[in-house]
């Protein structure tokens, strides 16, 4: 997993419309002008140590995955993808779950989750947890609190309440055939 790797820069956010209009912070557009300057080679030459070379800064891994999708560049937005996974820890869930949810990724969505609900009394205390949303808060909280009391699924990995409910009734059938 890369160190550092956030969806957030400076005081603003990577996503929504920040490659729509053109204003970039000074911070953030460095960050853009070294990454293309990095992309610009893989798409000339579609070489894997260009790609390898392109997903080795952790503050280039965001803006790589909104520009990827953006540009249709399938293998890239799936070798940065799987790095943000790897990569998603309790510093940067909240803010990799907005990433998550902007580029439809179930798999980031999941592990996001799952971080927050096995570590929620340390999220819930960062900077970035209001951009989760309220509901998707409650949601968190009440998994957490099962994952920590249910015997049944003690300390499990739990990211939505279908994976809770599958857990229990794995168990009850369990039970049943004994």
């Amino acid at each position: 997993a890369m160190e550092g790797v956030s969806a957030t820069s400076g005081d603003g956010q990577f996503g929504d419309d920040q490659f729509g209009d053109g204003q970039f912070g000074d911070e953030q557009d460095g960050v853009i002008t070294l990454m293309m300057n990095k992309l610009v080679p893989y798409l000339y030459t579609n070489a894997t140590t260009e790609l390898e070379h392109l997903i080795t800064q952790p503050e280039l891994i965001v803006p790589l995955c909104y520009i990827a999708d953006e540009m249709l560049l399938h293998r890239v937005r799936h070798a940065a993808l799987e790095l943000l996974i790897e990569s998603v820890d309790i510093d940067n869930c909240c803010s990799l779950l907005r990433v998550a949810d902007d580029l439809s990724e179930p798999a980031l969505r999941q592990r996001c989750h799952e971080t927050m609900v096995a570590n929620l009394v340390a999220v819930e205390e960062s900077e970035f947890y209001d951009l989760v949303p309220p509901q998707v808060q409650g949601q968190l909280k009440v998994l957490a609190q099962a994952s920590k009391s249910n015997p049944l699924c003690c300390g499990a990995r739990l990211h939505n309440a279908k994976e809770l409910l599958a857990m229990l009734r794995e168990s009850v059938d369990e039970q049943e055939l004994r």
